[in-house]
């Protein structure tokens, strides 16, 4: 008898995770870098607690360090100089 699994352990491809696919949770992480100094300038949060926010957001995002480092781009080259 095969062990029992429930109806949503069955189901392939939830709409949810169609909709947070790898680059949109890079995006909001983007986006969590930018309003985590704000919210710390409003008081909204502390800056001790300020450095345990980043992670926590990445880890409930599923992110891994190496998917939100951004490599260095080359700068573009002007013509003429």
């Amino acid at each position: 008898m095969p062990a029992y699994r429930p109806r949503h352990a069955r189901q392939k491809g939830t709409t949810v995770r169609k909709i947070l696919t790898r680059e949109v949770r890079k995006w909001i992480y983007g986006v969590a870098i930018a309003a985590v100094p704000v919210l710390v300038y409003f008081g909204i949060i502390d800056v001790e607690a300020s450095a345990l926010v980043l992670p926590l957001l990445m880890a409930i995002l599923n992110l891994n360090p190496e998917d939100v480092d951004r490599p260095e781009r080359e700068p573009k080259q002007i013509p003429g100089t």
